[in-house]
Order: C-alpha cells, then structure tokens, then sequence
C-alpha cells in the first residue's frame, strides 16, 4: 500500500500491536499489524512516524552507499553536508583532488585499485579536516578561555571526538569532514569543555549552552545519520 509518498509492504500476523521496520539495503519500509487492523489504522500508524521512517530510511540508504563505493565515476561523495558526483580521470601517476562546482574531480594512476582510491581520497578529507580544525579550534579556545594542548585526526568507529584532560589533546573523527561545519565546531566546544569538566551533567550542559545555545539541535542532526 501507499500511505502519502512512501511505499508500505505490510504483513497482517497473530499479534497485538502494529510494529515498523525500515529493512536494508534499500531503506523498504514494513508493517506487521493485527489481522483486525484496517488499512485506515495502518496510514495513521505510518504518518505518525513519518520523521522516524525519513531517519531511518537515510542510515539504511547510506549504509548501503558506502559499503557498495568503488571509488569510480558517477558516485556520491561529502564534504561538509554537501554531496558531490565523483570524477576519477586516468593519468600517468597519483595527481591529486580537487573540487570543481559540485564536481570532485581524483586523478589517479590507470590500474589504480579501489583501495588505492579511498586511501588517496581519505588523505585529502584529512587535509580539509585539518585545515577547518586549524581555523576553529583557535576561535573556541578564546571563547571558552581553555587551551587544547594537541589535536590528532583519527578514523574512529564510534566516536566523533574523544579528549584526554590530564594531557589536554583531543582526538577528532575524520568522518567529521563529511558533516557540516558546524557539527565540527560542536564536537570541537563539546571536547573542550571536556578538559574542564569530565561528565555530561548538568554544569557540562550549562557550559554548552553559553557557548553554544543550538548544540542540542547539532548534537540531534549529527546523529540521526550513523557513522560511516
């Protein structure tokens, strides 16, 4: 069934409650209902979690993306929110990578693997990552008055930014440079702020708060989207 624009495959079962699922790779959405449930009760259930499914439905579709990247023309790339179409041009040996309109164009070595690729490609995320890091970090230590003694990029799995406070060096996520900017400039406060108080509780969110009266709305917006 159709409920506004979003194809529903539903399953009426032996059960009590309706439940929704959004199933990989390509972010299908199904139903399971009680046999006595009507079609009009399923559209209502469906339009209630619109904002669920929408959410769900892009983690499932870009799981699906980056397992399937190939480093080829045609795919879809980010930089800083933005999608950009992929270029690759065959040359003599390793160029390098440079934007061009909504174009990312690589240039890279003829036999050149995939895997070749994404290390040549994730080095000049690393580039830009840094760069954006060396322009930021200054602007929020003068803000918060707390000075971040080193800062490393790391490919990490599961965090966006970790910190050690007894050294005072922060470790920011390469996956950042694929989010917007000001997701970067939250986890930069957010680690920051680390070095003077180590939980997330109430004084934690306070110091938030003065420096960054809409993190909670960043905070939201970068994790509706799962790690790459």
């Amino acid at each position: 069934m159709l409920v506004g624009e979003i194809p529903i495959t539903l399953v009426r079962k032996r059960i009590r409650h309706m439940h929704l699922y959004v199933k990989p790779p390509d972010g299908r959405v199904l139903v399971t209902a009680p046999k006595s449930s009507s079609d009009k009760n399923v559209a209502e259930f469906v339009q209630e979690n619109t904002e669920w499914i929408a959410r769900n439905r892009e983690k499932v579709c870009r799981r699906a993306r980056v397992a399937q990247e190939e480093f080829v023309s045609g795919e879809t790339h980010y930089l800083w929110g933005k999608p950009l179409s992929l270029r690759v041009i065959e040359v003599a040996e390793w160029g390098g990578v440079f934007l061009s309109g909504s174009e990312l164009l690589m240039f890279v070595p003829e036999r050149s693997t995939a895997k070749e690729r994404k290390a040549f490609l994730a080095e000049w995320y690393r580039d830009q990552l840094a760069a954006a890091i060396a322009e930021d970090m200054p602007v929020f230590e003068r803000l918060t008055g707390l000075k971040c003694s080193s800062w490393q990029i790391r490919d990490m799995i599961r965090l966006w930014g970790s910190c050690s406070p007894r050294r005072a060096s922060i470790r920011l996520n390469l996956q950042l440079v694929k989010r917007e900017r000001v997701a970067l400039r939250y986890i930069i406060l957010h680690e920051l702020c680390h070095l003077k108080i180590r939980g997330h509780g109430k004084d934690f969110k306070a110091m938030l708060d003065r420096y960054m009266p809409d993190w909670r709305d960043v905070r939201k917006s970068l994790n509706e989207v799962s790690l790459p």
